[in-house]
């Protein structure tokens, strides 16, 4: 048992599995055709549960040695651990629970949304530089519920989201249609789901503060 707990909180176990989901995060990144399905595969599942054992078991050690200490507690890699741990836990959330889909819309075109309102494109912006060169392209959205406007006139930018219902409603694309009125834009939006989105800023937030923390005390230290 003694050996199991010496190899589980290993640093090397630690470094050896950043270094692989590291490397391999990039090449599953680099081949879209395999992303999917490594992330759901065994390749990808047990070295992650496996790191989080490994974050988990050095966290409760470090915690139970400090009990058994009396002052110069250092809570900064603490924190930094809890905040990994955390990190690990929303990103496999927003990989399991992740859905997304995209709509093209014309003015006055109207999509239906995931908790049953209705989103309206009010208006399709296309801005450009003095120049001609392309600036900025907005839509001009209003969603309606069971009859009821809930949202008016709210602007999708490039990078400025709707975010509504758990969704978040991006400008990713616009493209020429024609329409009754002539040749205009038609505004490409996608829906977005990443529930595991909160709880991974709460980690970087801890990673943040156990780090700063940490390089905090070694100065006051002199380390």
């Amino acid at each position: 048992m003694k050996r199991f707990i010496a190899w589980i909180t290993s640093m090397r176990l630690a470094i050896g599995l950043i270094a692989y989901l590291a490397i391999a995060c990039v090449l599953a990144t680099l081949m879209p055709r395999y992303f999917e399905r490594f992330f759901g595969s065994v390749w990808f599942v047990f070295p992650a549960f496996l790191f989080f054992a490994n974050l988990s078991a050095c966290t409760v050690t470090r915690l139970l040695r400090g009990l058994q200490k009396r002052g110069g507690r250092r809570h900064g890699p603490d924190i930094l651990h809890l905040g990994l741990m955390v990190l690990v836990i929303g990103s496999l959330w927003s990989f399991s629970g992740h859905r997304q889909g995209a709509v093209s819309l014309v003015p006055v075109d109207s999509v239906s949304l995931p908790d049953g309102s209705v989103l309206f494109l009010d208006d399709f912006r296309f801005e450009r530089y003095p120049d001609g060169r392309p600036r900025d392209w907005v839509s001009v959205v209003s969603v309606v519920k069971d009859g009821e406007p809930i949202l008016d006139g709210i602007e999708i930018r490039v990078n400025d989201p709707l975010r509504y219902g758990g969704w978040s409603y991006y400008q990713a694309s616009f493209e020429e249609s024609s329409t009754a009125s002539g040749t205009g834009y038609a505004s490409g939006i996608e829906a977005v789901s990443d529930p595991g989105y909160p709880l991974v800023l709460v980690a970087l937030a801890l990673v943040a503060i156990g780090t700063t923390w940490t390089f905090a005390q070694k100065l006051k230290e002199g380390v």
